[in-house]
């Protein structure tokens, strides 16, 4: 099995998977890519990820980008410290926007990560030096 996790700093969507990756407990090289250099633009990026975007999945070959289709693969592909309640009713409620005002993309990324990783959210954000709040439930 080979994991690829290429990211940016360990903040915003780079941390959700990071945060699933380090709870799941699974074995992942870390490839750092620098946005404050375009590193995102260049050609070997590009070729990865042709939407130059972070973070990006490489497992066995398969690229997987996005933060909650990550997150939804991880739990998907690798079952075992499940991060994801078994209830479907639950886990339906997580794609909900967070503000009954918006459906912006970022709104449905943001609540779907949430939820099922509030329990790890203390012990990673320690581990990686970070002060993070999460939303009142």
């Amino acid at each position: 099995m080979s994991l690829i996790y290429y990211h940016a700093e360990p903040a915003a969507n780079s941390l959700k998977s990071m945060i699933c990756l380090h709870e799941k407990g699974l074995e992942f090289e870390s490839r750092y890519v620098d946005l404050h250099k375009f590193e995102q633009h260049s050609e070997w990026f590009v070729a990865i990820n042709p939407e130059g975007q972070v973070p990006v999945l490489v497992h066995d070959g398969a690229v997987i980008t996005q933060t909650s289709v990550i997150n939804e693969y991880l739990e998907d592909v690798f079952p075992e410290n499940p991060l994801r309640p078994a209830d479907a009713v639950t886990v339906s409620s997580y794609w909900k926007p967070i503000s009954p005002l918006s459906s912006r993309d970022a709104d449905f990324q943001f609540a779907s990560v949430l939820p099922w990783t509030d329990c790890a959210i203390s012990r990673m954000s320690a581990a990686v030096g970070l002060t993070i709040s999460t939303m009142p439930s």
